[in-house]
């Protein structure tokens, strides 16, 4: 039922918020749980009365797991199902179903496969973990509500906030915010009043989704992701059939109909892209699918298990802008594709995370902060662009009924499975390439090199040796980057780093030691004294914030000390020499300095973040990228053998 009293009570008609979040479905749950955390006046509106009741997202992938709050998390691996594995399958005419690719998930993750989990129970889960925090509203003093059956009539957007004119059951309210944020889905008001266009196509072909209890069928491991691929005589074999299945024995089952094989339930209409309007399918119609490809034929649905039956057309879309001034867009309301590749409410998670530490730091440091808050979209449309891409391209090949694609979709599929020692490293690395900022304007790194006082060999050897040594290291791959994902790595008395990462409410400064080789290099040859272990935690320690969550400000949070003998943590990471990573809230390192500046720092949080904390920035600029010197250094002394030889 919807809330009966004011959006802000006691506080009259007209009040100011932090944040106003508009939609109640998991991304919003997610941005206003992480903005209240932090001490901001948020508040989160749905038109809803009611939860919708529906599977829809069914996959919670190990990065969003990574990113949800403790709380939720634990929830959510003890209901879920962890899949494992995900196996394709193929079933040609008159053949038995097999398995042609099976890729095994637990090298790569934290968590070890992707979570099979409804989405309902997702959103129950963040809803009692969001009502469980303080509302800032109230000075604290209550726990968070959700506000429902309130819809969100216009906004008007002024230079100190935007007002926003509510409709609730009993009449209407106007808010002011200090920011609008749009998680209202694919059919976003926000987006429709801002102007943004929802550039992408709509894809022909047609989806059933059935989430029951089977019997009798050839997905009958409970615990892998499946995707069986067909091709045979019968008009409704060629496609494809995606599970994924639930702990509670139920599974997600969805089937794809191409233009042809649509004929059988059309109506007579046409939508707004000139597509047939397909009627409401019954359980046997998407069993009758099942069984044409190669799931037995003997499938069936145990009785009283079916939660959830459901029929669409496929939306490829990504808005055009992301944000304008101070009303922002997340999840669905700014992209939608496939469901192929389980990326939409996952997605959204990494928007609401992105953007919600972005918002509470414009709130609380009261600064302009434009670079901050415009890194949002470029980092977030940049990424997903490539998602989306290769999610589209993905549908199209696992869609395709073209005879010839089908058999060298196979070809490929055994290569694959044949190199299983190459799986791991590869899909590491697409991993990291995908979900990296590299190219951020919050991505910095500083590295110091040593320059020659004078021309003499003696001053100048450096330069072909650690200088050379520091190029290489630089430019390695291995090693991890500003703008990548933090992997994670054991502590001493059994934590991890992704678990001091969760408890976090700001940046999290990690320390390494270095081996000692290196040290005594850089120690010589950049002048720059190397700390002991006691002294490396005192450094952090100057860093640290205050705990109090409504004076958040954009400083360290969390310190992780990592010695030199702690050889794994150091492999991990990639690094020699003693060095600091600056992890952002949303666990991407910001920033990577080698050697130890704190002036550095302080840099850093002025030119990409556009904060100023007054403390002094006395550290040298950063060397280039690229380091001609040891170049020069040595072809020449190449050439020289060169010309003593000849």
């Amino acid at each position: 039922m919807a809330d009966p009293r004011p959006l802000l009570a006691g506080q009259g008609t007209a009040s100011e918020l932090d944040c106003l979040v508009v939609g109640a479905g998991p991304v919003g749950l997610l941005l206003a749980a992480e903005l209240s955390a932090r001490g901001c006046q948020v508040a989160i509106i749905d038109a809803l009365t009611e939860p919708a009741k529906i599977t829809k997202a069914s996959g919670v992938v190990p990065r969003s797991l990574e990113v949800l709050p403790s709380e939720v998390e634990a929830k959510l691996l003890k209901s879920g199902n962890l899949l494992k594995e995900m196996r394709i399958l193929e079933k040609q005419e008159n053949k038995p179903i097999k398995t042609v690719l099976s890729v095994q998930t637990a090298p790569l993750e934290v968590y070890h496969g992707i979570l099979g989990i409804r989405q309902t129970e997702t959103e129950r889960y963040l809803t009692e973990y969001l009502t469980e925090l303080p509302d800032w509203t109230q000075g604290g003093k209550k726990k968070m509500s959700i506000r429902r059956g309130v819809a969100l009539e216009s906004f008007t957007e002024g230079p100190m906030g935007v007002q926003c004119h509510l409709k609730l059951p009993e009449g209407t309210q106007t808010v002011t915010c200090k920011f609008l944020v749009a998680c209202d889905g694919g059919r976003s008001t926000i987006r429709h009043q801002l102007g943004y266009s929802f550039d992408g196509t709509t894809t022909p072909e047609y989806f059933f989704g059935l989430d029951a209890c089977f019997e009798n069928w050839e997905f009958d491991s409970k615990d892998v992701v499946s995707v069986s691929l067909t091709q045979d005589k019968d008009p409704l074999a060629p496609g494809f059939a995606f599970n994924i299945p639930f702990g509670d024995g139920n599974c997600l089952l969805l089937v794809d109909l191409d233009l042809q094989q649509q004929k059988g339930w059309v109506t007579g209409e046409t939508d707004r892209n000139g597509f047939p309007v397909l009627r409401q399918p019954e359980v046997e119609d998407v069993l009758r699918v099942a069984r044409s490809r190669g799931l037995g034929q003997q499938c069936s649905v145990k009785p009283g298990s079916v939660k959830w039956l459901t029929h669409f057309r496929v939306n490829s879309r990504q808005v055009q802008c992301y944000g304008r001034g101070r009303v922002f867009l997340a999840g669905d309301a700014c992209h939608c594709h496939s469901p192929f590749g389980g990326q939409g409410m996952n997605m959204g998670f990494q928007d609401a995370k992105n953007l919600s530490w972005k918002l509470a730091t414009a709130i609380k440091c009261g600064g302009p902060t434009s670079s901050l808050l415009l890194s949002y979209e470029s980092e977030r449309k940049t990424l997903e662009s490539k998602l989306l891409a290769g999610i589209e391209r993905g549908q199209e090949v696992v869609s395709s009924r073209n005879p010839l694609i089908f058999f060298m979709r196979g070809r490929g599929q055994r290569l694959v499975n044949m190199l299983t020692f190459l799986q791991p490293t590869i899909l590491k690395t697409v991993a990291q390439q995908m979900w990296s900022y590299r190219t951020s304007s919050l991505s910095m790194e500083h590295w110091e090199r040593p320059v020659p006082t004078c021309f003499p060999i003696t001053s100048i050897c450096p330069a072909g040796g650690y200088r050379r040594r520091q190029n290489l290291h630089r430019w390695v791959k291995t090693r991890v980057h500003a703008g990548d994902r933090v992997p994670d790595a054991s502590l001493p008395g059994g934590m991890r780093v992704h678990q001091i990462l969760k408890r976090s409410r700001g940046w999290t400064l990690l320390l390494f030691e270095g081996g000692e080789e290196e040290n005594l290099d850089m120690e010589k040859h950049l002048g720059n004294k190397v700390l002991s272990l006691s002294e490396l935690e005192a450094f952090g320690a100057g860093f640290k914030s205050t705990s109090d969550p409504t004076n958040f400000v954009p400083m360290v949070d969390e310190v992780i000390c990592f010695p030199a003998q702690d050889v794994e943590a150091h492999h991990i990471f990639g690094v020699h020499g003693q060095c600091l990573f600056l992890v952002r809230p949303d666990h991407y390192v910001g920033f990577r300095c080698e050697p130890l500046r704190r002036g550095a720092v302080y840099r850093y949080f002025r030119l990409a973040c556009g904060i100023s904390h007054g403390m002094p920035e006395d550290a040298p600029a950063s060397s280039r990228v690229f380091d001609p010197l040891p170049v020069i250094v040595w072809t020449l002394i190449l050439l020289l053998v060169i010309f003593l030889f000849l």
